[in-house]
């Protein structure tokens, strides 16, 4: 199938039907459509010189195990098997060392990274990478917004019913949003994906700061003098007297440090308020346990914005390709072949 130019009126390629000319029995064999070869046949551009160009229109359906493991930073390495039904590997002949994107049109989900493709070997792996940045600012960026808003709950103070409030409805929007994203994964996946990783650690750090929250913080706030009468040394040295100087939480007028001084401010103030001694200690002792929750509340503040933001700086950068740029462009001039001549 080879002429000289000179002798045909000068020209080099011509155009005839497929039907008319043998063509390799070459098909994808982990196709999962049932359709092996191209339902439109277009025409066969032969060239003087013998080369054949035959590009016929056809999507295949191919299967590919995915791993999410670093989901939605994940990259995927999925193979086409290309071959033949009655020829061997070494039948074949191939000059080109990848595939050829000449006709890709890159995708808004995933960007091509790797295609080397040879057809005397058994398979064709194709390494995709997804792009992050829809889910980086639909989902990343508000659950870390709802993480600091979850601190955020040590912040309004200890008597304030709002508290819990604000607690369950953070854990609700988190359980929405793992709802969400358990929808754009496929069943059966073997890993737990890194972004569910980050929604379970700020659902367990919420929820361990609502329980805290119900059984500290609102129990000491409201806990009866007449149960709790006295204070423990321990716990009055702690939270009275060491750590608000370093919370920065100490006030003007802060509960008495000492059992000795609560007795004389008590007696100092029978006088002119008109109350009696059972009822200025209690109140004494009402607001020493106010005062103790509010430093708790403080050391919770905190304990929890550094465990919170440590865990999501280590989930979030144990993704291998999370500062990793793709020239998109540049991978697919590079895997382009001028195969047209």
């Amino acid at each position: 199938l080879a002429w000289n130019p000179s002798e045909f009126a000068g020209i080099e390629s011509i155009n005839i039907a497929i039907h008319k000319l043998w063509k390799p029995e070459i098909v994808v064999l982990n196709n999962v459509d049932g359709e092996f070869q191209a339902t439109f046949k277009p025409n066969v551009v032969l060239q003087n010189d013998g080369h054949v160009l035959w590009i016929p229109p056809i999507i295949y359906k191919t299967s590919c195990a995915i791993d999410v493991k670093y989901f939605p930073f994940d990259e995927q390495t999925c193979r086409m098997e290309l071959g033949s039904w009655t020829y061997i590997k070494e039948q074949f002949y191939n000059n080109q060392t990848h595939i050829d994107l000449s006709d890709y049109v890159p995708s808004g989900v995933w960007d091509f990274i790797e295609g080397p493709g040879y057809i005397h070997i058994d398979e064709t792996p194709i390494v995709l990478r997804r792009k992050p940045l829809f889910y980086i600012t639909n989902i990343i960026i508000p659950c870390v917004l709802i993480a600091l808003l979850g601190i955020c709950v040590f912040c309004l103070p200890t008597d304030a019913g709002e508290k819990v409030t604000l607690s369950i409805n953070i854990l609700v929007t988190i359980v929405v949003y793992m709802i969400l994203v358990s929808k754009m994964l496929p069943a059966g996946t073997k890993n737990i994906p890194l972004l569910s990783k980050f929604l379970l650690f700020t659902f367990a750090m919420t929820f361990l700061s609502l329980c805290i929250t119900v059984a500290v913080i609102i129990n000491l706030n409201h806990r009866n003098p007449k149960s709790h009468p006295k204070i423990l040394k321990w716990v009055r040295r702690v939270f009275m007297q060491w750590l608000p100087p370093v919370l920065q939480t100490e006030e003007e007028s802060s509960p008495s440090d000492t059992d000795e001084s609560e007795e004389n401010i008590m007696n100092n103030k029978i006088g002119e308020i008109g109350s009696t001694p059972s009822n200025c200690k209690e109140r004494c002792i009402r607001e020493d346990w106010k005062y103790v929750a509010s430093v708790i509340d403080r050391v919770q503040l905190i304990i929890f914005l550094g465990i919170t933001t440590c865990g999501m700086v280590v989930i979030l950068i144990s993704a291998p390709s999370i500062f990793s740029d793709v020239d998109q462009a540049a991978i697919i001039k590079k895997f382009t072949y001028n195969i047209r001549g």
